[in-house]
């Protein structure tokens, strides 16, 4: 039984890294403890696991029932007389602060701002939510392309966050040889004339990819929220991007 208990630590600590990715702007969990707990009723043979992470200001602990889709999370502020054992413990009786995420898992954390995303729906389009660690508001939800950059800047005690959002598009942007589509993007989106977006080569994408110049695309445009504590969509210039829709 110790040999089992031994493999299963292993298998979730491995889960822990394979789940929650660490970019270069989330904080470093400074702890880190895997444990598996009852047996999910929704999957054969599969325990439920609980991972916990610890960092300056709190611990995120993720709830992960392998046959539901996302997790349960839930914030405890760090008290310096709690020890992270104690903290990550399943019987933990101090203030918990649970997440209204949906479908979603634990991906990181940045000063108060914890990140959770959408499993992988097989495609550059990612969704994921931001919550405020203090008092689990749901700050921001959307989508953003994968591939581009993700990135988290403090100044004057303001986080803006910038990304590639994506946006529906209701006309045939691969068709688009008038640019009439891209001119109702403009208008559908209120973006400013004065912000120069070129639009993506959705023709070329799906040419590449051998598919109907009718078939259904995702499109990305850089954005930034200047505040995340007041997320608000900002427009920058630059280039949309395209990608093939599963």
């Amino acid at each position: 039984m110790k040999n089992k208990a031994f493999f299963t630590a292993i298998i979730l600590l491995s889960s822990i890294t394979a789940t929650a990715k660490v970019t270069e702007n989330f904080e470093r969990a400074r702890f880190k403890k895997a444990v598996s707990l009852a047996e999910s009723q929704f999957a054969y043979n599969e325990n439920v696991k609980q991972n916990c992470y610890v960092y300056s200001q709190h611990a995120v602990v993720e709830v992960i029932d392998p046959g539901l889709t996302g997790s349960k999370i839930s914030i405890r502020p760090k008290d310096r007389s709690v020890t992270n054992d104690e903290i990550c413990s399943e019987t933990y009786q101090g203030r918990q602060i649970f997440l209204n995420n949906k479908a979603t898992y634990f991906w990181g954390t940045y000063q108060r701002y914890i990140f959770v995303r959408a499993a992988d729906d097989f495609s550059d389009r990612e969704r994921f939510e931001v919550f405020d660690s203090m008092t689990g508001e749901n700050l921001w939800n959307a989508h953003r392309n994968n591939g581009k950059k993700f990135d988290l800047v403090t100044k004057v005690q303001k986080t803006s966050l910038t990304y590639y959002h994506h946006l529906k598009i209701f006309c045939n942007i691969a068709q688009d040889k008038k640019g009439l589509c891209w001119k109702r993007v403009y208008l559908d989106y209120k973006i400013p004339e004065d912000v120069k977006i070129s639009p993506p080569n959705c023709a070329a994408v799906l040419k590449d990819s051998q598919l109907s110049p009718t078939s259904q695309v995702y499109v990305f445009l850089p954005v930034v929220l200047r505040d995340l504590a007041k997320p608000k969509i900002k427009y920058l210039p630059g280039a949309a991007t395209c990608s093939v829709a599963p």
